[in-house]
């Protein structure tokens, strides 16, 4: 009798143990299959190609792109957010036009790495439409990975300086007639303070 109850006991133990590990497998099994998928979906998203952008993609610029009444300074300041470390500007490939014709290095303006920016300075007051051009392999740099980058494609920036209607020029003493705004006519020219008169007919700017 005793054995008898002993091999009940012994197979009621067994059956237990194996219900714990085919519930125990299931869970293993469920798991693991969640984990494969979960990484399957993560390769598959930060290994697509056309998420994969270039560091020269996101760029900014003061003065924005545009219509604009003048440049700040003169100058033009470009970032690339996503470039680490900028490093060089190749000069030879940077042109820079002003109403379709060409501007010269180094006379009408100059450009350089400044800091994490690129500066453009205008040596000469530029005028209408202006264009700046970085052609592929202008702009060197590091990226977050410690590599080497460049553009591999045309960065360009276009403004279109507005005009007041008012001649922006220096006074030099003209022998002429000038007014003020109100009409009145000034007899002492030499010195004028800074403002705006008539001369000649047109508005001039005295700074």
């Amino acid at each position: 009798m005793k054995i008898k109850q002993l091999i009940i006991a012994a197979l009621a133990i067994s059956a237990v143990f194996s219900a714990h590990s085919s519930t125990l497998g299931e869970s293993k099994k469920s798991r693991k299959e969640t984990i494969m998928q979960t990484s399957t979906n993560n390769i598959v998203a930060f290994s697509s190609v056309s998420d994969v952008k270039s560091p020269f993609d996101n760029m900014k610029a003061d003065p924005k792109p545009g219509d604009i009444e003048k440049f700040t300074d003169n100058s033009v300041l470009i970032e690339f957010p996503d470039v680490w470390e900028l490093t060089e500007v190749d000069k030879t490939k940077v042109m820079i036009t002003s109403n379709d014709e060409k501007l010269v290095l180094g006379t009408d303006f100059d450009v350089r790495c400044v800091m994490f920016f690129i500066q453009v300075e205008f040596l000469k007051n530029p005028t209408g439409k202006i264009v700046i051009t970085f052609k592929p392999g202008a702009i060197k740099g590091k990226d977050a990975d410690d590599k080497d980058v460049s553009n591999t494609e045309d960065i360009v920036l276009t403004y279109n300086l507005r005009t007041s209607g008012i001649d922006e020029v220096i006074y030099d003493n003209l022998n002429t007639r000038v007014f003020n705004l109100q009409g009145i006519e000034i007899k002492h020219t030499e010195n004028l303070p800074t403002g705006i008169y008539i001369i000649n007919g047109k508005k001039i700017v005295v700074r």
